[in-house]
């Protein structure tokens, strides 16, 4: 298997992981000790936390006023908020990198089951790796990766930035030099 396979494949599985953890937190279906709990585990095993600064900061703040024994609605849609907005910006984000997701669906937009199968035999024959070791699997793949890609990203942006204020700068003296000619 190549390493984006792999990732796909883990990335897939922490996705489906975190999925079932969002619903329980919006169904309002979790305590301190739970919340506590996934906390920690986001903290270590979400492979692309790193591009979602907020969200840890968020989860701390309602565990925070958990346990001083309130809940306020503002602090929890907070929490909720980021938790969900890493869950749903990760395959856009792969896809913003040119990565062809669809040659690794099915038609129902689940990872090809063929493709799963072959990871569990190739790597998981005598036990299932451990969250955390996925996790550290699609970080070594992915966050290279991730990382080029934005700095590609900000090099073209400020390239850019520094044509159009080129340009501004050009437009300005010609405009100076049509009021001048305009006063002749």
């Amino acid at each position: 298997m190549k390493d984006l396979d792999i990732a796909i494949v883990l990335l897939s599985r922490q996705q489906e992981r975190l999925s079932r953890q969002i619903k329980a937190l919006y169904d309002e279906d979790f305590d301190y000790p739970t919340l506590k709990r996934w906390r920690d585990g986001w903290a270590s095993e979400l492979p692309l936390l790193k591009y979602h600064p907020d969200l840890l900061p968020a989860v701390d703040a309602l565990l925070e006023e958990m346990e001083e024994g309130r809940c306020p609605f503002s602090v929890m849609d907070k929490a909720r908020l980021e938790v969900w907005k890493y869950h749903k910006a990760c395959w856009p984000l792969l896809k913003d990198m040119g990565i062809d997701l669809g040659a690794y669906m099915d038609d129902f937009g689940a990872i090809e089951s063929d493709l799963k199968a072959t990871f569990r035999q190739e790597y998981e024959q005598k036990k299932r790796l451990t969250n955390q070791e996925q996790a550290d699997w699609v970080k070594s793949i992915l966050v290279p990766q991730i990382d080029d890609w934005l700095a590609k990203r900000a090099r073209k942006a400020s390239i850019l930035m520094a044509t159009a204020e080129a340009h501004s700068k050009a437009n300005k003296v010609v405009d100076a030099a049509k009021r001048f000619m305009k006063k002749i």
